[in-house]
């Protein structure tokens, strides 16, 4: 961890004052501050090693174990080959918890970060960083590898900002329609034309909302809107786009198969905003990110979070350049970098606070999430729900021990978000495997060996 300061973790097994000062030496050894909000101490790395007694050591002392901090990182924090930080929940002033209190056996748990590294090391991606939780808090949160493979590139940490991808289209577009559901702004049973009455073409009068999130609506997976558009991010281009999706023509009837469809995200879009009255990053932003504190979790990140961000491919279809900051996806990227099937950048941390509240501890209301979450069963043998998908028979991204009621999502830039909430387990896994190219499809290895690898380590 490249921060400046650290908070005690000390705790009342410290027999003496002066094995108490000794564990605030080793703790500070490679950071310049000793902070300890809960009895008002914040000095200098110097003057906290040789400081008295009375005032830090014996307060560790005396004080009732596990001292209750703000901060995330806690002593377990190590910058050696990866970046570790266990345990929190999440909040103000919680007791920080190890993963035996949340249910993990830490030795096997550690599996999971070997995991990643080996991936690492036979480059799957550059770097990755891997958050479990449990519905009382985070257990830990690994960062490992570089942001590319080139010599003294940065390394990544939990605060790393990836390119999302397809995860944009639960955290963005899903949880908006979930909520605009709850309010009767929207309903998942009206034929789309009833919000954008320029739908049409044969049987797209039967296409409903519902469809849409199910992907088996009848469009297509995929159309590069992007051939002959400019990448000067015009508004006019951006809602010709959002123009061209909705007017494709199906390739099958309503419900009749499932194809994974970015166009029926991107007409899902449209209905958003015109029901929003509002673009979807404002939208997101005022309905989701704030109410959830998601500060680190936008569109179109500014110049001076470029250091922060892992990049993704080296040139595509559409540019010739390394693509670091800006959004892989060619469609998004005409679009001027906003998109409710793609485009959103954010940390494990704080898809962590989104995926908290689908597992019904946070904000959103409580009666609405099964709907989201469950097969919607319109298609035959398709897995999908409405927006989220859920565990495949035989082989799943999840791995072996998800349950049938779990519910996840992808991200073709190696991003992937998962929860069970039968299990009281979620796990968030963030990678740039498309740097140097696309090309490289090792993830479909690391991911459920990731998932594997956290599920043996509960303590059931």
């Amino acid at each position: 961890m490249r921060s400046t300061q650290t908070t005690c973790s000390a705790v009342r097994e410290s027999p003496s004052a002066k094995t108490a000062r000794a564990t605030c030496r080793a703790m500070l050894s490679s950071r310049s501050t000793f902070t300890c909000p809960s009895a008002g101490i914040h000095i200098a790395k110097n003057k906290a090693i040789n400081a008295p007694a009375p005032k830090i050591c014996r307060y560790l002392i005396k004080r009732p174990s596990p001292v209750k901090f703000p901060l995330f990182f806690s002593r377990n924090f190590t910058n050696i080959g990866h970046r570790n930080a266990t345990c929190k929940r999440l909040g103000t002033g919680e007791t920080q918890m190890t993963p035996e209190q949340l249910g993990f056996d830490s030795r096997k748990l550690d599996r999971a970060r070997q995991v990643l590294q080996h991936h690492v090391h036979t480059r799957t991606t550059p770097g990755a960083v891997g958050l479990v939780l449990r519905r009382a808090g985070i257990v830990t949160c690994w960062a490992v590898g570089h942001h590319t493979y080139q010599p003294n590139t940065t390394p990544v940490q939990i605060n790393t900002l990836y390119d999302l991808a397809s995860v944009t289209k639960v955290i963005a577009t899903t949880t908006l329609c979930m909520l605009f559901v709850d309010k009767d702004r929207l309903n998942l049973d009206a034929p789309v034309q009833f919000y954008i009455p320029s739908f049409t073409g044969e049987n797209k009068d039967r296409v409903t909302v519902r469809h849409l999130l199910a992907h088996c609506s009848g469009l297509p997976a995929h159309v590069h809107l992007y051939e002959n558009q400019s990448t000067t991010h015009d508004i006019d281009i951006r809602n010709a786009m959002l123009n061209a999706a909705c007017q494709h023509p199906l390739i099958y009837e309503p419900g009749a198969d499932t194809v994974y469809s970015d166009l029926g995200f991107l007409t899902l879009g449209k209905i958003l905003e015109t029901i929003g009255g509002h673009r979807l990053d404002h939208l997101v932003k005022q309905h989701i990110f704030e109410p959830l504190k998601m500060n680190d979790t936008l569109y179109c990140p500014p110049p001076h979070l470029k250091h922060r961000i892992a990049p993704t491919e080296d040139g595509s279809d559409l540019r010739d350049h390394l693509v670091h900051g800006e959004v892989h996806d060619e469609n998004t990227a005409a679009m001027g970098g906003i998109a409710s099937h793609a485009g959103l950048f954010s940390t494990a941390h704080d898809l962590s606070k989104c995926l908290l509240a689908w597992l019904g501890t946070g904000i959103f209301p409580k009666q609405s999430i099964p709907q989201f979450t469950t097969r919607a069963n319109i298609a035959s043998n398709s897995t999908w729900a409405l927006g989220w998908d859920t565990v495949s028979p035989g082989e799943s991204s999840s791995g072996r021990y998800f349950s049938d009621k779990s519910f996840g999502i992808l991200g073709f830039t190696g991003t992937s978000v998962w929860g069970d909430p039968i299990r009281d387990l979620g796990i968030i896994l963030l990678t740039n495997r498309v740097h140097p190219t696309r090309e490289n499809n090792q993830i479909a290895q690391l991911r459920p060996e990731f998932h594997d690898a956290i599920s043996e380590a509960l303590i059931e």
